[in-house]
């Protein structure tokens, strides 16, 4: 059965709000914009896998040692560790070997932000994802992912 892109944006958000809440229940931080109290880099074990970490700009990037999976929360991971954009899933989805997204009767090039934001803008008009920050079109889940029913 193929994915939904709604199934990947769950199982992506999840993962990421997994590995920020790890990162910060390990590092606790006062500065939650700029992440500067926050070491460069190190690593995480997170469930049974370890990933490498590293602070950049505004965000930290997370890449799952043994599948080189890529997480890179790049804005705002500490007020919004599930967010979602075009850009951290282009990442994402690349480095799952995923080209392509379908939901409903559309389909989207997953290596395109540009196609990317026309999905978030479509699944945000159905009422299932909302704006969580205008400026940097970040999307949210309507409830918090952590609390989402894992996908069977």
């Amino acid at each position: 059965m193929e994915t939904t892109a709604i199934q990947l944006l769950h199982e992506y958000g999840a993962l990421q709000e997994r590995l920020c809440d790890a990162l910060f229940d390990r590092y606790p931080i006062e500065d939650v914009n700029l992440l500067l109290d926050l070491p460069k880099r190190g690593i995480l074990s997170v469930g049974d896998d370890l990933w490498e970490f590293q602070r950049h700009g505004v965000g930290v990037c997370f890449t799952n040692i043994p599948a080189k999976e890529i997480v890179d929360a790049h804005v705002a991971p500490a007020t919004q560790p599930g967010g979602i954009d075009s850009w951290r899933l282009v990442q994402y989805l690349e480095s799952r070997g995923i080209g392509t997204l379908h939901h409903e009767t559309m389909q989207y090039d997953a290596t395109s932000t540009e196609s990317l934001d026309a999905m978030l803008e479509q699944l945000c008009r159905m009422g299932l994802l909302i704006v969580a920050n205008q400026k940097r079109r970040i999307y949210s889940l309507l409830h918090r992912v952590s609390d989402a029913m894992p996908l069977a």
